[in-house]
C-alpha cells in the first residue's frame, strides 16, 4: 500500500516530463502484451505501427510536452531491438502516416456512443 501522502507531493519540470512519458510507455506497452502483438512478425508491420502511434496519439497531449514519435520508437526498440537501419525505416514509417494523416483520434462523442453501444449488446448475450 501506497502512503496518501505521498500523493500530495507534486512534480514538476522536467521530472514530471519523465513521469509522463514513463507511464506512456508502460500503457502502450501494457496494451500490447494484452493483445499478444509482441511477436517479431510485426516487426516491420505497417498496421501495428499505426497501431503504436494512434495509442501515443491517445495518451499524449500537447502540454504534456513529451514527443509521441520518441515515444513510438522507443516502444517499438524496447520490443524489438531495433538496429541503426531498421530506427531510420521506423523514422520514416511513421512520417508517411503522420503525412497521410491516418494517425488520428476518434471524437470523444464517438467514443462514447460506441461505449455505450457496447454496453447495452454485452449484456444481451
Amino acid at each position: 500500500m501506497s502512503d496518501p501522502y505521498l500523493s500530495l507531493v507534486c512534480v514538476k519540470n522536467q521530472l514530471g516530463v519523465d513521469i509522463k512519458r514513463n507511464e506512456a510507455k508502460k500503457r502502450i506497452l501494457d496494451r500490447i502484451t494484452e493483445l499478444g502483438l509482441t511477436n517479431n512478425t510485426y516487426k516491420n508491420n505497417q498496421e501495428f505501427l499505426l497501431l503504436v502511434c494512434n495509442l501515443a496519439e491517445y495518451l499524449i497531449t500537447k502540454k504534456d510536452k513529451v514527443s509521441k514519435k520518441e515515444i513510438v520508437l522507443e516502444v517499438i526498440n524496447q520490443l524489438f531491438n531495433l538496429q541503426p537501419q531498421e530506427r531510420q525505416a521506423v523514422e520514416a514509417n511513421i512520417e508517411f502516416l503522420h503525412q497521410s494523416q491516418m494517425i488520428k483520434k476518434v471524437s470523444r462523442w464517438k467514443l462514447f456512443c460506441t461505449g455505450v453501444k457496447e454496453l447495452f449488446f454485452s449484456k444481451k448475450k
